[in-house]
C-alpha cells in the first residue's frame, strides 16, 4: 500500500488563507495527557510470550499489548506493518471484525526504531508504523483485492480523554458489510461518546460503503490533530470524514484526494445539537459525484477557522455545499474549485452560513449558476 505524507502540501495551502482581521477564534480545549505508567513494547522481532516490558522483551503483536495494558499504560510500537487479526486471544466469528480496539486511558505510540528510552527520541516520519486492514496480506494497488479486509482498522468506543493513538499510518480498511456497524468508517470508527485523542496520523486508502471512508465519528467527541486524511473513498457520503452527532474537533488537518459518490468528498457534517470545529485545515483535490466536493454541511453547528479549500469538484458546490444547520467561516480561502452546475466555490442551498474574511477566487461552474457563491 502506497504511503503519502502531504504535510508540506497542507502548509503551502494554509498559507493562502487570510490571516488578518483579528477575529476571535474558538479553539477546542486542550485535552489532558495520559498518565505515565507501565510501558509495553512491540516490535516485529518480538514474541508474544515475552513480558513486553523492554525492547529486548518486546511483544510481537499490538493486540497482545492491548490485551495486557491497563489505564495509565503506554504502548510503544516499532516500525513495521501490524494487522488486527494477529495476536488475538479470541478470534471473532466474522474474521473481518478484527480491529485494533483502543482501551480507555492507554496511550499507543508508533514510530520507533526499537532502541529509544524516551518518547522524545522517536522519529515517526522516518520509522513508518502501519496498522493495516489487509488481513490476508494480499491487496493490490488502488483498492484491489480488498473484499476480505477488516471492516474497521481501528475502533474507539467510549474511550476517555487520556486515550491516545499517535504516530501511525492507518490503511486498507474496507467497511463493506451489510449492516450499519460494518459499512461505515473503514479506517477508523469512533462512537459511544469517545473522547480519544488521535494525532500524528496518516489515514489513507480506506473504503466504506455508506460513509466515512477514512473515519466515521458517530456520537463522538474525539479530537484529531496533525492528521492527513488522503485517498479514501465511499459509495455513500463523506469520502474522507463523516461526522454524525457529537462534538469532534479537527486541528492541523489535511483532507486530500478523497472521493464520495453521494456528497461530501472530503467531509460530511450531519446531525442536530452538535458542534464540529475545524481549525487550520486544508481540503484539496476531493471529489463528489453529488453536492459538496470538499465539505457538505447537513446539520449541526459547524465552525471553520483558517481553512483553505482548493481544487475540489462536485456536481454542485465544488468547494462547499451548505444544506442545513449553522456555519461560521472565519479566515477562509475558497479557490480553484469546480462544479457541474451551480456554485463552483460555494453553494448555499440552506442553513445559515456566516462569513468573516472570506476569499473566493478562480472557481468555475460548467453549467448554470455562479462560479463563486450562488444562493439557491
Amino acid at each position: 500500500m502506497r504511503q503519502l505524507n502531504l504535510h508540506l502540501l497542507r502548509w503551502l495551502c494554509v498559507g493562502l488563507a487570510l490571516v488578518g482581521a483579528g477575529a476571535g477564534i474558538l479553539l477546542p480545549p486542550a485535552p489532558a495527557a495520559a498518565q505515565i505508567g507501565v510501558v509495553y513494547y512491540v516490535a516485529l522481532a518480538g514474541d508474544d510470550s515475552n513480558t513486553g516490558v523492554a525492547w529486548g522483551k518486546a511483544f510481537r503483536t499490538l493486540q497482545r499489548a492491548l490485551t495486557v495494558a491497563e489505564a495509565g499504560a503506554q504502548i510503544w510500537v516499532a516500525a513495521g506493518t501490524y494487522y488486527p487479526n494477529e495476536g488475538l486471544v479470541v478470534l471473532p466469528s466474522d474474521p473481518r471484525d478484527a480491529t485494533f480496539a483502543l482501551k480507555s486511558g492507554v496511550a499507543v505510540y508508533g514510530g520507533f526504531v526499537g532502541t529509544e528510552v524516551t518518547l522524545g527520541e522517536r522519529d515517526s516520519a522516518a520509522n513508518v508504523t502501519i496498522l493495516s486492514g489487509d488481513l490476508e496480506q494480499n491487496d493490490t494497488p488502488d483498492f484491489g483485492n480488498i473484499a476480505d479486509n477488516a471492516y474497521h482498522v481501528v475502533t474507539s468506543n467510549a474511550n476517555s480523554v487520556s486515550t491516545i493513538l499517535d504516530g501511525f499510518t492507518i490503511t486498507a480498511g474496507n467497511a463493506s458489510g451489510s449492516d450499519l456497524s460494518r459499512d461505515i468508517g473503514g479506517g477508523i470508527y469512533t462512537g459511544g461518546s469517545s473522547f480519544a485523542q488521535l494525532s500524528n496520523l496518516i489515514i489513507t486508502y480506506n473504503s466504506a460503503v455508506s460513509g466515512g471512508g477514512g473515519i466515521y465519528n458517530s456520537i463522538s467527541n474525539v479530537s484529531l490533530a496533525d492528521v492527513d486524511v488522503t485517498y479514501n473513498r465511499t459509495a455513500g457520503t463523506g469520502g474522507g470524514i463523516r461526522n454524525f452527532v457529537g462534538n469532534p474537533s479537527f486541528t492541523d488537518i489535511l483532507i486530500a484526494y478523497n472521493t464520495a459518490e453521494n456528497g461530501g468528498g472530503g467531509v460530511l457534517n450531519q446531525g442536530t445539537s452538535t458542534t464540529y470545529a475545524f481549525t487550520n485545515v486544508t481540503l484539496i483535490g476531493n471529489t463528489a459525484n453529488a453536492p459538496g466536493g470538499a465539505i457538505f454541511n447537513n446539520g449541526g453547528s459547524n465552525f471553520f477557522s483558517y481553512v483553505t479549500i482548493h481544487s475540489n469538484h462536485a456536481t454542485t458546490g465544488g468547494g462547499i455545499y451548505n444544506n442545513s444547520g449553522s456555519q461560521i467561516y472565519i479566515n477562509t480561502t475558497v479557490i480553484s474549485n469546480t462544479a457541474e452546475s451551480g456554485g463552483g466555490g460555494i453553494s448555499n442551498n440552506g442553513g445559515s452560513p456566516q462569513y468573516t474574511n472570506l476569499l473566493v477566487a478562480g472557481n468555475a461552474t460548467l453549467g448554470n449558476g455562479g462560479g463563486g457563491c450562488p444562493q439557491q
